[in-house]
């Protein structure tokens, strides 16, 4: 077995453990019921997780039965993933505690003469432990019913300076992470499809992560993205899910679905005398899949001809750095989903200095939308799913 799978297994087993120590928390139970607890646990944490093995080994999509078994673990998954994010924060917060005082007592010789009243600490974190979940449950409550919704139509102008006058007003139309597959099917994709073609866009720009499995499974899901309706038509960048589905094929669906892949490369288009460069770069994990996927967004800006605007397409919003000093002017990404739900999303500022949202990097403009579906969870509580119109302006104007 892969120590890469051992220990992904093991990181499994690690928040069992510790979601079950959590609830133990709720009532002083004796030796059967804390054997209960981690039974009643575990077949929940499987229902949380096990459905997405379930998925990899082929499970049918049209079946009634498989989708309401795919909602319900679904919904626990939104219910489990929030209550860890909420729980995880308090027990830091505990364990900072614990070492200050520990430093004062020890080092410092600090000791205080109040005894400690353990029976009051184990109510506090009992009460502490109940009112999680409860919250957890509320929030995943709103997060799966903001995600029924679907996606919201984001507009922002950026105003670019010295635009070429053909390229004011110029609309371009962002989805990403999209994740067809175990609950987004085909009738959530013709919305989808609904909503981008009524913003009347002059490109269509898909920035990863299409779907979520086998493209002979998802293929009649994926069908309705053929209707998307553009001037200059739509372009595709791999991000990091494609390479786990077998990314030759999602490469070759994508031209199927009339969008032109951007591999590392680029293509012109021309809009009212002005010639803008559509550039693309495979998401940094490609190169681990097929050595030709190197990311590289100074080998995606080559061009022989002179042109008015480059626009790179990027899954992941971390490339900006070298996509600025590449030259392009504006960067599309997505891949953060903006955090997904709360609070997740507080965490986002520690992995990425662009999560969410239009943002200017020196001179480079640079956008990232927070997700045309969701992963994992239905789960969209304060983070709505989202389209994105991006109309270009001249600064001057």
């Amino acid at each position: 077995m892969p120590i890469r799978l051992i220990a992904f297994f093991l990181f499994l087993f690690l928040v069992f453990a510790y979601t079950c120590i959590k609830l133990g928390h709720i009532a002083h139970l004796k030796k059967r019921g804390r054997i209960l607890l981690w039974v009643v646990v575990g077949l929940f944490f499987f229902l949380s997780i096990g459905w997405q093995f379930i998925y990899r080994l082929g499970a049918d999509l049209e079946s009634p039965f498989i989708q309401s078994y795919f909602w319900i673990s679904a919904v626990a998954l939104a219910v489990l993933s929030t209550f860890l994010t909420l729980v995880i924060p308090f027990d830091m917060i505990v364990l900072f505690d614990k070492t200050i005082r520990h430093i004062l007592k020890k080092v410092f010789k600090i000791k205080k003469e109040k005894k400690i009243n353990y029976e009051r600490r184990k109510f506090i974190a009992s009460s502490v432990t109940i009112g999680l979940v409860g919250v957890s449950g509320g929030i995943s409550a709103l997060g799966v019913r903001e995600a029924l919704k679907g996606p919201q139509v984001y507009q922002n102008d950026i105003f670019v300076e010295n635009l070429h006058p053909g390229l004011d007003g110029f609309r371009i139309v962002q989805i990403s992470d999209l994740h067809v597959g175990p609950t987004i099917l085909k009738n959530e994709v013709v919305e989808i499809v609904k909503k981008v073609n009524a913003l009347n866009p002059d490109i269509i720009t898909v920035t990863g992560d299409l779907g979520d499995g086998r493209i002979i499974d998802l293929r009649k899901h994926l069908a309705p993205l053929a209707d998307l309706s553009s001037t200059h038509g739509s372009f595709f960048v791999t991000g990091n899910h494609e390479y786990y589905w077998n990314v030759t094929d999602w490469i070759n669906e994508a031209k199927r679905l009339k969008m032109f892949p951007l591999i590392n490369e680029n293509d012109y288009i021309s809009h009212n005398g002005a010639l803008v460069l559509v550039g693309g770069v495979s998401d940094p994990i490609g190169r681990n899949f097929i050595k030709s996927h190197l990311h590289d967004p100074f080998l995606a800006i080559e061009a022989e001809k002179k042109v008015d605007f480059k626009m790179l397409l990027a899954h992941r919003p971390n490339t900006y750095n070298e996509a600025q000093q590449a030259g392009w002017n504006l960067q599309l990404s997505g891949h953060t989903h903006g955090g997904q739900f709360f609070p997740w999303n507080l965490y986002m500022p520690i992995a990425y200095r662009y999560y969410k949202g239009l943002h200017k990097h020196k001179n480079m403009h640079l956008y990232i939308n927070s997700g045309t579906g969701y992963w994992g969870p239905p789960h969209r509580f304060a983070i709505p799913s989202e389209i994105t119109l991006l109309t270009l302006r001249d600064k001057k104007s």
